[in-house]
C-alpha cells in the first residue's frame, strides 16, 4: 500500500478547501470545481461533489457523506482552539479535559465532517469506564 486517505463526498468541495486552508493550514495539491485534494502536514484528504463529470466507476455511486468523524491529534490544542475562536469558527464542543489525559474540542467542516481536535497526555492516563 502506497497511500491511504479519505475522500468526503460533499456539495461544497471549494468551501471545504477554504475551511481547511484557513483553519488548519492545509496545502492544495489538486483542485477542480468538483474535486479538491489537500495535504495537512503529510496527511491527505479529498472532497468530491456527488455525480462529478468524471466517469470513473467509483464516482458514479458517490453520495453526500454522513456520520464521518475525524480525530485530529495536535501538539498544542489550546493554541489551535484560540486560533479557531479568533477566526470565529463555530465549535460543536468547547475545549475540555477528558479522562485519560486528553484535552479536546470539536468543530464541523462545510461538508458536515466532525473534527475532534485532540491533544493527548498519555502519562496522565487513568482508568475510567465509559
Amino acid at each position: 500500500m502506497n497511500h491511504l486517505y479519505p475522500i468526503v463526498t460533499t456539495a461544497a468541495p471549494l468551501d471545504c478547501r477554504d475551511f481547511y486552508v484557513s483553519a488548519l493550514g492545509a496545502r492544495v495539491l489538486f483542485q477542480k470545481e468538483w474535486y479538491v485534494h489537500l495535504s495537512l502536514e503529510g496527511w491527505e484528504i479529498g472532497f468530491l461533489q456527488p455525480k462529478p463529470p468524471v466517469r470513473l466507476p467509483v464516482f458514479q455511486h458517490a453520495s453526500v457523506s454522513r456520520g464521518l468523524c475525524l480525530a485530529v491529534e495536535v501538539q498544542d490544542v489550546r493554541a489551535l482552539h484560540a486560533q479557531f475562536v479568533t477566526q470565529n469558527i463555530p465549535r460543536l464542543a468547547e475545549l475540555a479535559e477528558f479522562p485519560g489525559g486528553e484535552w479536546a474540542f470539536s468543530v464541523m467542516d462545510p461538508a458536515g465532517v466532525v473534527l475532534n481536535i485532540v491533544e493527548r497526555h498519555p502519562e496522565a492516563r487513568t482508568t475510567f469506564e465509559v
